[in-house]
């Protein structure tokens, strides 16, 4: 007799497993962070095991290459924030001149100024603040780096081994690794593209900030890095901060420039290089981000907007799967 689950049912423990990852995000959030860098770097373990390295060197190699890479990212980041934080206050006094001028000009030519209490909320002290509150989030994230690398570490070894079983026929069907290789190949795949064209893009960005000598700018590639996984609206805010901060130290010349540089790294990397790796079986249509962008924020914080897409790629893999197994109750036999 086929195993089947009622409709009703099933809605019912979805909602449940929502509510329930919706509660421990702050744990889940580091998990999904820890596999989204393991799915990044696992093409490097794949490539050394191809080539005849053993497992535990391969992740070794691989382990060290993502350490050196972490220190000298964590390293130059901090050192960017340290140096903007210590300079947020003359910071303030350009942004209070940008302020009252755009606000003097605004008054000469008839224009209605906003509300008060909206000016009050986009006063220099407010968006110094906010931008306070930012550099102290991005302290707390890198304080959970290292939890962070031991799940990747975990994950890298459990999943190196388990792959060599795949491919040799050992691991049951039915087992989670199984499921994981078997339905997981186009989720490896956007996220080792979206990483390696995120990373093209950062290093472009980083190139350009330093040549207009704007501060912070390993932060704001480093930024841009991450921003890179949340399609559309990601380009837009990673673009804002290096933007306003050319504007206060240069002026709206070097802002314009970041902002067309910007524009321009993005659109080679969204209309270039991305296509031509990512096949059009991946592709998402708008309505899909961004309802996937919403929700996965919702359940997940800010975190959830990183890892949106892969999920719902994963998301879109398991509903088949899972609607064979749930079927309408059968219909009474009409009695004799």
């Amino acid at each position: 007799m086929k195993n089947s689950l009622h409709p009703l049912l099933a809605a019912a423990s979805l909602v449940l497993v929502i509510a329930g990852v919706r509660a421990a995000a702050p744990i889940v959030s580091l998990f999904l962070l820890a596999m989204l860098l393991t799915t990044s770097v696992a093409p490097v373990v794949q490539w050394q095991l191809r080539r005849g390295f053993r497992v535990n060197r391969a992740i070794l190699l691989t382990v060290l290459g993502v350490v050196l890479s972490g220190v000298l990212t964590g390293f130059l980041v901090a050192v960017s924030g340290a140096r903007l934080a210590r300079k947020l206050p003359a910071y303030e006094s350009r942004l209070a001149d940008v302020h009252d001028s755009l606000a003097s000009s605004l008054s000469a030519r008839g224009i209605d100024l906003p509300d008060p209490r909206t000016i009050e909320a986009l006063s220099p002290q407010r968006l110094v603040g906010y931008a306070a509150s930012v550099l102290r989030a991005l302290g707390s994230a890198f304080s959970d780096a290292i939890l962070i690398l031991l799940l990747v570490v975990f994950i890298m070894v459990e999943g190196a081994e388990n792959r060599v079983k795949y491919d040799k026929g050992l691991l049951a069907p039915d087992s989670w690794w199984a499921q994981f290789f078997g339905t997981g190949a186009d989720v490896r795949k956007y996220v080792s593209i979206t990483a390696f064209t995120g990373l093209l893009g950062a290093v472009a960005n980083l190139i350009l900030l330093l040549v207009l000598g704007v501060d912070a700018a390993a932060l704001w590639a480093f930024l841009s890095f991450l921003l890179n996984f949340i399609p559309n609206f990601g380009f837009i805010l990673s673009v804002v901060p290096p933007a306003l901060l050319a504007l206060l130290e240069f002026g709206p010349g070097r802002a314009a420039i970041v902002v067309v540089g910007f524009i321009l790294v993005n659109a080679v990397v969204e209309n270039v290089l991305k296509p031509r790796f990512i096949g059009q079986e991946l592709e998402l249509s708008a309505l899909q981000v961004l309802l996937s962008l919403l929700f996965w924020s919702w359940v997940l914080g800010a975190i959830g907007a990183i890892v949106a897409v892969p999920l719902t790629i994963v998301v879109k893999r398991l509903i088949p799967v899972v609607a064979a197994g749930i079927s309408p109750p059968a219909a009474p036999s009409p009695s004799r």
